[in-house]
């Protein structure tokens, strides 16, 4: 069983990679010219940052001030550069697939968490909402990783 307290600490894990992600992708961002791939991992840095709200929601729903759950998310940040050119953006693509590719995992996993104690903690009301975020997220992700996929394949 997992508490409000774990499944917080958990999600914290969850909003430090989908700024990771982001990372990569905007660095991404500043070696490519086709227009089309930029616009669809644009796409995919605004999902992020919906996702880190989403993140949020559900942390706060679990009784945390956001601010603080921000605090200890960045703590676990490090600063990784990524030295590439135009001729490997496939090695970005694959890197920035294997963050989709975690993060669906990653919430797919939290889902299916026992969450009883959560619902004694907190009630059936917030248990069910946050399992409803965090579907939500892996719908996103499974969407995301076939984007990646088919920009992959271009």
């Amino acid at each position: 069983m997992v508490t409000s307290r774990v499944l917080a600490s958990l999600l914290a894990r969850a909003y430090v990679a989908e700024f990771s992600e982001t990372e990569v992708i905007s660095e991404t961002l500043m070696q490519i010219s086709d227009d089309g791939l930029w616009d669809s991992l644009f796409n995919l840095i605004k999902d992020n940052e919906v996702h880190r709200l989403m993140i949020e929601e559900a942390v706060e729903l679990l009784g945390f001030d956001v601010k603080s759950f921000r605090e200890y998310s960045v703590r676990g940040l490090s600063a990784k550069s990524y030295e590439f050119s135009d001729e490997y953006i496939n090695t970005m693509l694959e890197e920035i697939l294997k963050w989709e590719v975690w993060c669906l995992k990653y919430y797919s996993r939290l889902l299916n968490l026992d969450f009883s104690d959560i619902s004694n903690e907190r009630g059936e009301d917030v248990t069910n909402k946050v399992k409803k975020i965090l579907k939500n997220l892996m719908t996103w992700e499974n969407k995301h990783v076939t984007i990646v996929k088919e920009l992959l394949q271009r």
